[in-house]
């Protein structure tokens, strides 16, 4: 939507499950990352409407939430006691957190 002037923009599809989180990276508006049940990460670029990249959830499970930290990283999560880093510049998974007891 743009909030502008309240006119419907566009529709992001390609996630085949429930989208159970969105994020903006702060410094570009035009990124976007969503998290899914499909047990996925997309990256999105808001001025072509399509997802220029995707990653696949190590938990074997839908991700639950994904945001941006520090505009380098990605974390995500999924039901489990772990959180993964990936850094989106050079594209891979750096470390994971571990420490919830469920």
């Amino acid at each position: 939507w743009n909030l502008q002037n309240n006119t419907f923009e566009i529709t992001l599809t390609g996630h085949n499950n429930w989208v159970t989180s969105i994020s903006l990276l702060k410094s570009d508006t035009n990124t976007l990352i969503s998290a899914s049940y499909d047990h996925t990460v997309k990256f999105w670029n808001l001025d072509l409407g399509s997802c220029i990249k995707t990653i696949v959830s190590v938990f074997g499970k839908g991700v639950l939430n994904s945001y941006f930290f520090n505009e380098t990283y990605i974390v995500y999560g999924s039901v489990g006691n772990s959180l993964k880093v990936f850094d989106y510049e050079k594209d891979e998974e750096v470390f994971t957190l571990l420490g919830h007891q469920n």
